[in-house]
This record gives structure tokens, sequence and C-alpha cells, in this order.
């Protein structure tokens, strides 16, 4: 999911991560938020634009609804019976592609994503599982991607001014330039990935 931020609208207090991804305060790109109420309206389909905290708690209003997106989605084109499936494990952010490194039997798939909008970060996906060569044509291709994109390490790339760079772990314990840890920050692997970008 790519230039999702725009299509939502938080006009009370944006969150640090809406903040820092592009959600808009005054409306969204298509204006979906300002059909809500609308005769035509089924489920909720336009008023979940609208994030703003309006209720007593998130179950009253959709304030958590554009943290359902930014991430890889896996589809099986094989298989139209399948549902499309949400690899949260690789991270929350303007997603421009997910490209896979050559992969080597007994070695742990490594992917790697861009963030599309100026001045944001590169990132490295690294399997917990191996390669088996017997996974390149799967009876099941979904649950050969949640093998292999469910469970791993996220990384960041820091570039320095030689042109060299590091991979960070993103992880609770990965220090911050605060000198704190992103534990501290987020609370948990799932905040972590939730800010992706903060966490960069």
């Amino acid at each position: 999911e790519e230039n999702w931020p725009g299509i939502f609208v938080n006009k009370g207090t944006r969150p640090e991560d809406q903040q820092r991804i592009g959600v808009g305060t005054s409306s969204g790109q298509f204006k979906w938020e300002s059909a809500a109420g609308d005769a035509s309206e089924e489920a909720d389909e336009f008023a979940r634009f609208d994030v703003t905290a309006k209720g007593a708690s998130a179950t009253d209003d959709y304030r958590n609804e554009a943290s359902t997106y930014g991430y890889i989605v896996e589809i099986d084109p094989y298989d139209s019976s399948t549902l499309a499936t949400k690899r949260t494990a690789l991270g929350r952010f303007r997603h421009e592609g997910c490209a896979p490194g050559l992969p080597v039997p007994g070695k742990p798939l490594v992917w790697y994503m861009g963030d599309d909008s100026n001045n944001e970060y590169v990132y490295k996906w690294v399997s917990s599982a191996v390669w088996d060569a017997a996974d390149a044509n799967p009876a099941d291709r979904l649950a050969t991607g949640a093998k292999y994109l469910d469970q791993g390490k996220l990384y960041v790339a820091r570039f320095n001014a030689d042109g060299t760079g590091v991979w960070l772990l993103l992880d609770v314990t990965t220090p911050t330039t605060g000198g704190g840890a992103l534990g501290a920050l987020y609370g948990d692997l799932p905040g972590i990935l939730l800010n992706t970008r903060g966490a960069g």
C-alpha cells in the first residue's frame, strides 16, 4: 500500500504516527469522508475515512482506521478465491515495492523495500525460515508467504557521507539517537512496526 495517507483526515489531535506518515487535517484527498451519512452509504464505507477521535473510546469512531493501512499486501494471482493478506511484520509506511533477493537453499529470504516519500528510508526484511527450494511451486502460495513473511527481522539502512552504510535492526532494544531504546518510545515490536518511519 503506497499513497494511502491522503485518503484520510484527522481534524483533531493527530497521534505521532499520523503526523509522521502524512494524514491531513482539513480533508481527505478524495473527500470520501464528506459522503458520510449519505443515504447511499453502506456499513460506514465513507465515515471510516475520518479518523478524528470523536467518541469516548476507539470503538466509538474510526480513529484507528489509518493504522490498518501502509503494509505489504500479498495476493495469490493464480487463485481468485483467496483473500489478500497484509504482511504487517514488514513494517508500515508508504511501501514502494518489495523486491526479493536471490533465494539460496538453507539461507533466510531477504526482501528490500523503499518508502515512497522524499528523504525517507530503505528497509530490509530477513526471514526467520530458511529457503526451501520445494517452496518455489507450492500448493498453498499464501501459506508459503506466511512462512517467510510473518516471522523475521526488519532493518533500516543508515547511509554514511562516504557512501557506505549499515543495516540497523528495528527492535525494542535498538538504541535511538537520543540515547534510549526503541522499546521505550514505542512499547513493543507491534508499536515499532506501526511507527516504522519514526523508528527509522
